[in-house]
């Protein structure tokens, strides 16, 4: 039986990915461990040397992996026949992660991309607002996609979401045709890696 990594292995939603199917995640890590690798940072005063700065450059790599996660799922819309990624409006007041178009179906699919799943009461009802604001926002800057066809989602990609409307990844393959796991775990794989190098580089 084959492994998980080897072509046509699938198991649990997952399919093998290589590194040249993650061209944009790939680039994005190379470009954030370059940064990673020269960091630096206070002692904490509550650990030492070592343990301060492995909890210094952990902590920043979490904060840096949103940019990972969201190239490695424009690869995977890339890579998905039906869906085309479009540019976005950095002009607009509030800048989406992420849209494509479904072209059967002429709508235009806006994401925004959460690493994780525990927000507090005022971030939800922040979520609720975006989800009521920022379609109507997006339709003025693309005037070919009417509003009716303009769908906005938030999309968590760790755990269960707290709020009914949020997404998880397996929403976007039943929603859209859309599969990013396998993208996205092979991105995070390959930052882990990355990560792990930087730290027995630093302090072996």
């Amino acid at each position: 039986m084959g492994r998980l990594g080897e072509p046509g292995v699938k198991q649990a939603g997952l399919v093998a990915v290589a590194l040249t199917d993650i061209p944009r995640a790939d680039a994005q890590i190379r470009r954030t461990v370059e940064t990673l690798r020269v960091a630096q940072y206070e002692q904490d005063p509550l650990f030492d040397a070592a343990d301060s700065f492995r909890l210094s450059l952990c902590m920043s790599a979490i904060k840096r992996e949103g940019a990972i996660i969201e190239a490695a799922i424009k690869d995977a819309i890339e890579q998905t026949n039906h869906l085309r990624l479009l540019p976005i409006d950095r002009r607009l007041r509030r800048v989406p992660d992420i849209q494509f178009e479904l072209a059967n179906e002429g709508w235009l699919v806006v994401l925004e991309v959460k690493r994780g799943y525990q927000h507090d009461a005022k971030t939800l009802r922040e979520f609720r607002k975006d989800i009521d604001e920022i379609p109507p926002l997006i339709a003025t800057s693309l005037p070919l996609f009417p509003i009716e066809s303009v769908k906005f989602h938030i999309v968590c990609m760790n755990g269960v979401p707290r709020m009914k409307g949020l997404l998880v990844p397996d929403d976007l393959a039943r929603l859209y045709g859309l599969h990013v796991r396998s993208h996205v775990m092979t991105a995070r794989q390959r930052y882990s890696a990355s990560i792990k190098t930087i730290l027995r580089e630093r302090y072996p």
